[in-house]
């Protein structure tokens, strides 16, 4: 099922499965500010409730030993609608059997779209419904169309971050995460895009001062803001040579090489108590 958020200024289209967001248009122009292809048949994935490969492709707790797929698995399942309007629209997954098999903790997981003015808020709310500490990770992953137009290329394009930053970046390492930081940003605000800069997989960085970023580029004044305050990383990749690049805020990481596989010492995760509700925004404005 899709659905439509629209108002005189831009579009946005969802799926239910996934709760996934697939397109989001101005409406004058019809330009497609999101990632639509073959070479990487996702636009903006959900990741409930782990982030990243896990060592061996599972996790223990209490003793117990768990399957679980990169990126967890809310991102193929079928979202119940609970509300929606012509600029809003509020996704549910709930904990089942079958959840339980993999991830063992009774919870509510909401994606809430609110679309105003030329931006779409998306808010990730989960909610602990069971009777222990819930143990997880959340996070986006939406790719945005790079280069916007045809005719130009992605070595015009660079991130813009709010503030100047000076930090390194985490490394990945096959399938996980390398304490061995490598150079990032030196007193700058802005990461330069080339086809070959994710030739070693994603950039990550962690506590970065700013609470968004832009994709920019120089032909042109058309810019796409990313919100990511509250996040404690945040990644930036695309497949080498594509059309796009995904910028993913997250709430907790893969699993780093030598982790014990022991889901409470997993770092990134977030503990939440019973009956208690974590929520994040992750606000998207094109112009």
């Amino acid at each position: 099922m899709d659905i439509i958020l629209e108002n005189s200024e831009v579009v946005a289209k969802i799926k239910s499965l996934g709760a996934e967001l697939v397109s989001f248009k101005d409406v004058k122009t019809q330009k497609e500010y999101m990632w639509r292809g073959e070479v990487w048949k996702k636009t903006s994935p959900v990741l409930f409730p782990v982030i990243g490969s896990l060592i061996d492709g599972g996790y223990t707790l209490n003793g117990n030993e768990y399957a679980m797929a990169k990126h967890g698995f809310a991102q193929g399942v079928e979202f119940e609608m609970r509300a929606h309007s012509e600029n809003f629209v509020h996704f549910v997954l709930k904990s089942s059997e079958e959840s339980l098999k993999i991830f063992p903790f009774e919870f509510e997981f909401s994606l809430i779209y609110t679309l105003k003015g030329r931006s779409l808020n998306v808010e990730y709310r989960v909610e602990n419904r069971g009777s222990e500490v819930m143990i997880f990770s959340v996070g986006g992953h939406p790719g945005f169309a790079c280069p916007l137009d045809s005719g130009r290329t992605i070595d015009g394009y660079f991130i813009e971050f709010e503030k100047e930053e000076t930090t390194r970046r985490y490394p990945v390492e096959g399938m996980y995460i390398s304490r061995t930081m490598l150079p990032g940003l030196e007193k700058s605000k802005k990461m330069f895009l080339s086809k070959t800069i994710f030739e070693n997989d994603a950039w990550i960085f962690k506590n970065l001062k700013s609470d968004y970023v832009k994709i920019k580029n120089i032909y042109d004044h058309s810019e796409i803001k990313i919100g990511v305050k509250g996040f404690e990383y945040l990644a930036f990749w695309s497949k080498p040579g594509a059309a796009y690049v995904c910028v993913e805020p997250w709430c907790g990481i893969a699993d780093f090489i030598g982790h014990s596989r022991d889901l409470r010492e997993k770092e990134g995760v977030v503990f939440l108590e019973k009956d208690n509700t974590f929520s994040i925004d992750m606000p998207i404005e094109i112009n």
